[in-house]
């Protein structure tokens, strides 16, 4: 069976839990006042959100419970989970089904769920994804579900487990930094030492290569000529 995609935020009962989610590798929704969610039927569901907060409309109080079973029957374990938090995006795979957690009625989030957290528990910026799936994660609902960018989500998701893969690509990529600094640095001094030739052309080409190349702290380019 495929893999289906979501979001879940982090901030279940209008709480942070972000810090929860990851330590104790899990994800889960606020409602603490409702019971265990496979215990009752979707008509309880509604009833029970209803008695719970009685000033909310009908359509309203239909989405939560849209949410609501969605979380706990239609989630699947293998689902692709995306928490955002503030600047970055979480990834996760779902490793259980529902349960109900009683020792985190008074925390705001007895309905969860166990993940795997993907990318050594690490954040990926949100800035550095495509506009059109930094739009998809605007929505402010608790849950829901971004299916139309499985393929997007999953290619993603194989070229960062891919560059982490290889324990040796942050070193080999501060070695390269380190030794192209070098280079500069030794080009330099090279370039110093031809401004003091005795030659006059050697002194020339020096100033030729020093104007096609420098640039002004604004950006442009030393003219050399009318």
């Amino acid at each position: 069976m495929n893999p289906t995609y979501w979001v879940v935020r982090p901030n279940p009962d209008h709480t942070d839990r972000m810090e929860e989610f990851l330590k104790d590798d899990l994800i889960a929704v606020g409602w603490p006042h409702l019971p265990a969610l496979n215990e009752i039927t979707q008509d309880q569901l509604l009833g029970k959100l209803q008695a719970g907060s009685p000033n909310l409309s009908r359509r309203t109080l239909k989405m939560q419970q849209n949410m609501i079973v969605r979380f706990s029957s239609q989630m699947k374990t293998g689902d692709l989970v995306i928490v955002p938090y503030g600047k970055s995006i979480y990834f996760a795979r779902i490793k259980s089904d529902y349960f109900f957690s009683r020792a985190h009625i008074k925390d705001g989030y007895p309905h969860q769920r166990k993940v795997e957290w993907l990318l050594n528990k690490k954040g990926y910026p949100r800035l550095s994804l495509d506009t059109t799936l930094r739009g998809a994660l605007r929505p402010q609902l608790a849950l829901y579900s971004l299916e139309d960018y499985g393929p997007s989500l999953e290619k993603l998701l194989v070229s960062l487990e891919s560059d982490q893969s290889d324990p040796h690509v942050e070193l080999k990529e501060r070695s390269a930094a380190v030794i192209n600094k070098e280079l500069v640095s030794t080009a330099r001094q090279a370039l110093l030492e031809t401004l003091r030739s005795d030659d006059p052309a050697v002194r020339l080409r020096a100033v030729q290569i020093i104007l096609e190349h420098y640039q002004d702290p604004l950006g442009h380019k030393l003219k050399t000529g009318s």
